[in-house]
């Protein structure tokens, strides 16, 4: 294994050990807001779980070179991170302002 491929496995290890928290900490939060606020949180907390997920699937294919073909995985992960940062938006949106609740 080269040491890019080494680095970014310590990366993506140290990126999921955060997400693991998060993913903790949401849960938590998740039994606590209102509920009209409850199917965000969950969205959120499942997105994290998606990340774990695709971080760990990455650093396997960085340490065994499997066929798989990890574009399509980092893109599938960017695709979901995305979603993720739009759902992080619109809950901020619907704290800040509460107008907006329906």
């Amino acid at each position: 294994m080269s040491n890019y491929s080494t680095a970014a496995v310590f990366l993506i290890t140290a990126g999921c050990l955060f997400l693991l928290y998060s993913l903790l900490t949401g849960r938590k939060i998740c039994r606590e807001v209102i509920p009209e606020m409850q199917p965000r949180w969950n969205m959120l907390v499942s997105l994290m779980a998606f990340f774990i997920c695709g971080y760990i699937l990455v650093a396997y294919t960085l340490l065994s070179r499997p066929t798989y073909p990890l574009p399509l995985l980092t893109g599938s992960i960017f695709l979901a991170g995305s979603l993720f940062v739009y759902l992080v938006i619109d809950v901020q949106h619907f704290v800040v302002d509460p107008r907006t609740r329906t």
